[in-house]
């Protein structure tokens, strides 16, 4: 995914969703990053989950934000509480078995990532590496946790921003997505509720990613906004799952494959030979 209080490919500096100060209420109507419900498979069929590939689409020429495949991000806390901590490490683990990455998490060292808990911010995250660009004094996420966040939400909030981390875009910004925006409605629905500003309500939300490497649109997606039927030409709403898709999970193990066990390998090699004697 690209950064930015964007998600537009290396356009901007700056991370990925943009602060709302509200009481997250858990309700359909709350269009903040990972506020997810059961979705309506008729509303919008298929959407797509993308992400930002080793060659060519980082913040340089030829550079990417996607993480080496193996690697252990180590990530830093600054600020939250203990429970807290073990909390997101938990829910973080919904990547790391359906990925080849691990997360190392402490409130010591510089960290690759760095989790901020300011409810004032909201919840945004930087996309993949570009979190190396930051200064090790900033934040290169922030959980907009408040005591009152309802578990279900707070998941999914989770699942989200650590999803940008190892570089995926929104799902609604895919260019297969066909979700028809009343664009002037959006804009005012949005300046409204988060204070966003037309250019910033454009880069989140309505401008589509200019990207090959993109899968089936994908309505159940971790990665996709809520769309509230409101601000559709059509009428068609989405509302989000609380967890990874069967489509998140096969994306993130392509991007970050697990290296073909020597078992299995012969395995194969063996069906193969018993088929080749038939």
């Amino acid at each position: 995914m690209s950064g930015g209080y964007t998600c537009s490919i290396a356009t901007r500096e700056h991370p990925v969703d943009m602060p709302r100060d509200y009481d997250d209420d858990d309700s359909d109507n709350d269009s903040m990053c990972g506020t997810l419900d059961e979705p309506d498979l008729e509303a919008a069929p298929g959407q797509i989950l993308r992400a930002v590939e080793a060659a060519g689409v980082g913040a340089y020429p030829g550079r990417g934000l996607k993480w080496k495949v193996g690697q252990t991000i180590n990530v830093k806390f600054m600020g939250g509480t203990p429970d807290t901590h073990k909390t997101v490490a938990l829910i973080v683990t919904t990547w790391e078995d359906r990925a080849n990455i691990s997360f190392n998490f402490s409130t010591k060292g510089d960290g690759d990532i760095r989790i901020a808990f300011d409810p004032k911010k909201g919840w945004s995250s930087y996309i993949g590496t570009r979190a190396l660009r930051v200064p090790k004094d900033k934040p290169t996420m922030n959980l907009g946790y408040r005591q009152s966040t309802p578990t279900k939400s707070f998941v999914r909030h989770v699942l989200h921003e650590f999803g940008h981390a190892l570089g995926l875009q929104h799902e609604h910004q895919s260019p297969a997505s066909p979700i028809l925006w009343d664009e002037e409605k959006v804009y005012r629905e949005y300046a409204s509720t988060n204070g966003w500003s037309r250019s910033t309500i454009r880069d989140n939300i309505l401008k589509k990613v200019n990207s090959t490497n993109y899968s089936k649109f994908d309505p159940k997606s971790i990665m996709l906004y809520n769309v509230d039927k409101r601000l559709t030409k059509d009428g068609r709403g989405i509302n989000h799952p609380g967890t990874l898709s069967e489509t998140d999970e096969e994306f993130i193990r392509n991007m970050y494959p697990f290296p073909e066990s020597s078992s299995e390998s012969e395995s194969g090699s063996n069906s193969d030979a018993d088929s080749d004697s038939d």
